[in-house]
């Protein structure tokens, strides 16, 4: 039985715009009267998905937006159809009402004057261009843009909750003769009325002359002003006079423009652009202009060979023998270089950046013995307008000019028409953008023409660092050069005189400062904490579960001291459920959730490659989980009361629902709707039962927590101080690491500072910043990270556990003792010990030399 909110939607009434046909098995959706195709029923799903996040916008709204975005839009055509079904409707109205016995059957003005509104906007729609309408994708994103919030404030507004709801029932249909009758809501005028008027809404919210700018960048139309950047207040303190090179004086500056004077060096090393074939290289094809000591053996002048052997050979060897210098053409003066630099929205954030760096250095690169001579342009609202980056504040003011539009084409085509065009035959024009603006950029004429007319290069950079040199003609793009750059590594250049402490928020506000650890897909070193009690469940070899420091583990039986760490935060507040996959029982489901909550977060773990396939959020209201598994490639969970599934490729969205009868099993998914199965034998999910028997817990294996600061003493050792007042010392030897009690002389512990890297907030790490740019990282699972400043970054990880424990270096290598090890093999410590040299250096003192570890060659062990 259809819901009446579904019947009033996808049924029309009599007269109206549109109606449905089914014929041989195609079923659509045509217009009234010429039965000629809107969309197809299947198109029609797809775009109706788009819409229920934002809320069902009338049937009749979105079939005349996906046909003004066909290439079989007739404008003449539309507005008959339009006209037609308002006299229609209007028509049947009149005759519908009894007490009137007179009048035509004239078009309400209402209707008229949103007829004419909204034929203008769908004529605007079918000129976009064919990558914004034609595709299935971009009609989606077409729709979500027009109805975003346009129908919020509505009576009749379909929410996204019931409109969900209304899609299921019409998708589960699969006929279409209960959709053929006339609607039960509406008649024709007011159903009308309501489809042009919730179209006039979404044109007068988003204009469709903006309506291309809005779907490539977002904005709505072009800002009214350039965008303020919030700059800190100036510091008053007198600072000495600045370096007259320019990047000296950035790095001077400190902070971002420190930053970009390093890009700036780098790039110009990083980048070549070849010499043109037209233009004369230097070489010495003249007459004889000079005598030397140096050259070829050809040049030699005749009257050395006149020397007997062994006096000719000590000429040549002491540098006294004579050659003919020959005379070079004349140095012709390298080709100006026109450099423009793109502001666009694609280039808002890390890539303005880059694009300042590479336009400085460009200008900056010398051609052959001389210093190109460059010219450069930046996009401001009214084009490209010139600019000069010779100083400071220039460059600062560079960094400020932001701009909406999604690609320079209109600013190029303005500067290349005007009557002081700086485009001149022998100029190399270099434009700096992102790969986001060419892809429209080089369909367009100004793009041909300059292709055909000036040596064109493009220099395209993005937000990670890659950047790509091409040349351009007519023939197409040849790349020239292609680097990355990774900005989170470069140190910030310091001036002579400033002190050589790094800034604390600096190094703990980057996600790039992190430990290589966390950047690894499997945390490397297995969890050392044991798991808690009625929180973990039974495995033919081992338990899984939460342990006592909140991380979901697998323990293996071989191996009890450690868990195998499968997430390092458990999703939600309690562990509910635990299975095992019949098909596959190296899968298992776990379901965490929060008391009272409805949703429900349940991850899909691999036992066999120790990794989490994915964490869903699934709702069950108040229901419990009987069994969750995959049918035909989808996610499916079984409720006490429903059986829901699910599409997992990126998140869990749900694509199917059915009730679920006792007597008649469970059902099975097959991709599109659920089958009825006879009985509840042959399960193919396994629950598991709560473990009784725990790992034993009073383990010597000890895993230390509570630290409250860290220290380099005066010979590199590294010591830590616990809550309890406690110093732990990590000696390292030939055997292994191993962290003993130290209650000798106590050495200065360095304070920690959270960690606020994006994501990392909440996490509990703690960090450590030692004068020379070391750091040490504490992390309460259990983990300790010392790391190295410099572009190098070698760092060592190393578990808390007291005693004997291990350590793991970025290069995938893992040393210490096995049994902590969940089965993997150490590798050699002698592999270690030049990296512990390198980290465990004594901090250097203010006056004398830094003292490094000694390793006595024979033994290879290190010595504090």
């Amino acid at each position: 039985m259809h819901s009446p909110a579904t019947l009033a939607y996808f049924c029309a009434p009599a007269g109206h715009l549109w109606e449905w046909e089914d014929s041989d098995g195609n079923q659509g959706m045509v217009w009234s009267g010429s039965q000629a195709l809107v969309v197809f029923r299947q198109e029609l799903v797809d775009l109706l998905e788009a819409c229920v996040p934002v809320g069902l916008p009338p049937m009749g709204s979105i079939l005349l937006v996906a046909a003004a975005a066909s290439e079989s839009y007739d404008p003449a055509a539309t507005r008959v159809r339009l006209w037609e079904a308002a006299e229609r409707a209007t028509c049947l109205s009149q005759r519908a009402a009894a007490e009137r016995t007179t009048g035509g059957n004239d078009v309400p003005p209402a209707i008229a004057s949103l007829w004419a509104k909204v034929g203008v906007g769908l004529d605007q729609i079918h000129a976009l261009p064919a990558d914004l309408r034609s595709s299935g994708p971009a009609r989606r994103r077409l729709l979500r843009t027009l109805f975003e919030e346009v129908d919020i404030n509505l009576p009749r507004n379909i929410t996204p909750v019931i409109s969900l709801s209304i899609l299921s029932e019409f998708v589960q249909t699969p006929f279409l003769n209960v959709f053929q009758q006339r609607s039960p809501e509406l008649n024709g005028v007011a159903r009308l009325l309501r489809d042009l008027s919730i179209l006039e809404k979404a044109f007068t919210r988003c204009p469709p002359e903006h309506l291309e700018e809005r779907l490539r960048t977002g904005i709505d139309r072009p800002l009214s002003r350039a965008p303020e950047l919030p700059l800190p207040e100036p510091d008053e303190t007198p600072l000495p006079e600045p370096p007259a090179d320019l990047l000296r004086a950035m790095e001077h500056e400190g902070g971002e423009l420190a930053h970009i004077a390093g890009l700036v060096r780098r790039i110009g090393a990083m980048l070549h652009v070849p010499k043109a074939v037209t233009q004369r290289e230097e070489l010495p094809l003249g007459g004889v202009s000079d005598i030397t000591n140096r050259g070829d053996p050809s040049r030699l002048l005749m009257t050395e060979l006149a020397w007997d052997d062994l006096t000719f050979a000590v000429r040549l060897a002491q540098g006294e023998a004579l050659y003919l210098r020959r005379e070079s053409p004349p140095a012709e003066p390298p080709p100006r270089r026109l450099i423009l630099i793109d502001t666009g929205i694609f280039m808002w954030g890390k890539p303005r950046l880059f694009a300042l760096a590479s336009a400085l250095a460009l200008q900056r690169q010398k051609v052959g013995a001389q210093t190109a001579i460059a010219s450069l342009f930046t996009l401001e609202a009214a084009g490209f307008t010139p600019v000069t980056l010779d100083t400071v504040p220039e460059v600062r003011a560079q960094l400020a000019r932001l701009q909406p539009h999604p690609h320079p084409g209109a600013a190029l085509a303005s500067l290349a028409d005007s009557g002081l065009s700086p485009f001149q035959p022998n100029e190399e024009v270099f434009l700096i953008t992102h790969a986001a603006a060419l892809e429209t950029l080089c369909h367009l004429p100004v793009w041909r023409h300059l292709a055909t007319s000036v040596p064109l290069h493009t220099l395209l950079v993005d937000r990670e660092g890659h950047l790509e040199l091409s040349r351009h003609s007519l023939a197409g793009a040849r790349l020239i050069a292609h680097a990355r750059i990774d900005a989170e590594d470069l140190f910030e250049p310091r001036a002579a005189g400033r002190t050589s402490k790094p800034s604390p928020a600096a190094l703990i506000s980057e996600a790039g400062r992190l430990p290589q650890f966390y950047r690894q897909k499997i945390w490397p070193l297995c969890h050392p904490a044991p798991p808690a009690n009625g929180r973990t469940y039974q495995l033919a070899k081992g338990l899984i579960g939460v342990s006592k420091a909140g991380c979901v583990c697998w323990w293996s039986r071989y191996y009890p001291l450690v868990g195998r760490l499968l997430l390092p935060w458990q999703p939600a507040d309690e562990l509910c459920y635990a299975g095992l996959d019949k098909t596959d029982p190296d899968t298992a489901f776990l379901a965490f959730r929060s008391p009272g909550a409805a949703l429900v977060e349940l991850a899909v773990i691999s036992l066999k490659q120790g990794e989490v396939l994915g964490v869903y959020t699934v709702e069950i209201g108040r229901s419990d989980i009987f069994f969750p598994c995959f049918n035909s490639g989808y996610l499916v969970v079984h409720l006490d009361t429903c059986s829901n599934a699910y599409s997992c490729l990126e998140e869990a969205t749900k694509i199917g629902t059915v009730a679920r009868l006792v007597v008649r099993g469970w059902p099975v998914f097959d991709g599109s709707k659920f089958h009825e199965n006879g009985s509840f034998e042959d399960l193919p999910c396994t629950p598991l039962e709560l473990s009784k028997n725990l790992l034993p817990q009073d383990s010597p294996r000890r895993y230390i927590t509570d630290i409250q600061g860290v220290a380099l003493d005066s010979l590199g050792r590294v010591m830590i101080l616990t809550e309890g007042n406690h110093i732990y010392m990590l000696d390292v030897n030939a055997n292994g690491f191993n962290w003993v009690g130290w209650n000798k002389a106590r050495p200065h512990f360095q304070p920690f500072n959270e960690v606020s890297a994006p994501g990392w907030q909440d996490r509990n790490l703690r960090i450590a910043l030692f004068p020379d740019g070391r750091r040490i990282v504490a992390d309460p699972r259990g983990y300790l990270h010392v790391c190295d400043s410099g572009e190098e970054a070698h760092e060592i990880s190393i578990m808390l556990v007291k005693g004997h424990t291990v350590a793991w270096t970025p290069n995938g290598k893992k040393f210490g003792e096995s049994n902590l090890l969940g089965g993997d093999w150490p590798a050699s410590m002698s592999e270690v010990l030049p990296l512990v040299r390198k980290l465990f250096r004594a901090p250097a003192p203010d006056k004398a030399p830094p003292m490094l570890l000694m390793v006595d060659p024979k033994t290879t062990a290190a010595t504090f």
